[in-house]
């Protein structure tokens, strides 16, 4: 696990508590993060160099775990056909 983004992403998201399930929701986002983020620049990019690339990604995977924070919470209703 990156611990510096998984720090600054918690931070982002104003989580101030630790658990494991926490733990392993923002390690899988970040993970995945990463894997995304480098496709889509097409380059390997260490994000924790700070600059454009870091903020691009913390946005990113701000977007991602609120978007599960709003489905987990039932705030948003995902239509299924």
């Amino acid at each position: 696990m990156d611990t510096l983004l998984f720090e600054l992403l918690k931070n982002e998201l104003n989580i101030t508590w630790n658990d494991d399930e926490t733990t392993i929701r923002l390690s899988r986002i970040i993970s995945n993060a990463i894997i995304t983020m480098n496709r889509k620049l097409g380059a390997d990019i260490d994000y924790n160099e700070g600059g454009q690339e870091q903020e691009l990604f913390l946005s990113y995977s701000f977007i991602i775990a609120s978007f599960f924070i709003l489905i987990l919470t039932g705030l948003l209703k995902l239509a299924v056909s």
